[in-house]
């Protein structure tokens, strides 16, 4: 396998890893999304380091470089588009906690006051609720 697609396979890898964590947020799967996200990590140095040897290699054939250069901006344009997806998905997913965190503090509040009625004894009022 030559580094041309050796690249290709490692965005590959990086692909199928967005679908994954996209499929696993909406799961709310979050050891899944924090796998995925710890995998494409790892996938940068190898990327880095593959794309340093593709420029080498490529650095005498200017018609080569550039239609490689245009099938990658291609497929980094895709992976571009999942990465913004997943984050829209965990935007999205946040906010709905936030709004049912702020239902149970509300909740929470309200039970302590109820409490906090019952135990100074003012007996009149529970029984308002009985």
């Amino acid at each position: 396998m030559n580094s041309r697609d050796e690249l290709l396979a490692l965005y590959e890898q990086w692909r199928l890893l967005s679908l994954r964590e996209g499929q696993s947020i909406d799961a709310e799967n979050w050891v899944e999304v924090q796998y995925c996200q710890d995998a494409k990590f790892a996938l940068q140095q190898k990327i880095l380091l593959i794309t340093q040897r593709v420029e080498a290699e490529l650095a005498s054939d200017e018609a080569t470089k550039s239609e490689f250069e245009a099938h990658l901006k291609r497929v980094i344009g895709y992976l571009i588009t999942l990465e913004h997806e997943n984050s829209d998905k965990l935007s999205r997913k946040r906010a709905s906690a936030e709004i049912k965190q702020s239902r149970f503090n509300q909740a929470a509040r309200k039970l302590k006051q109820i409490r906090t009625l019952v135990s100074s004894g003012d007996n009149d009022l529970w029984s308002s609720y009985s």
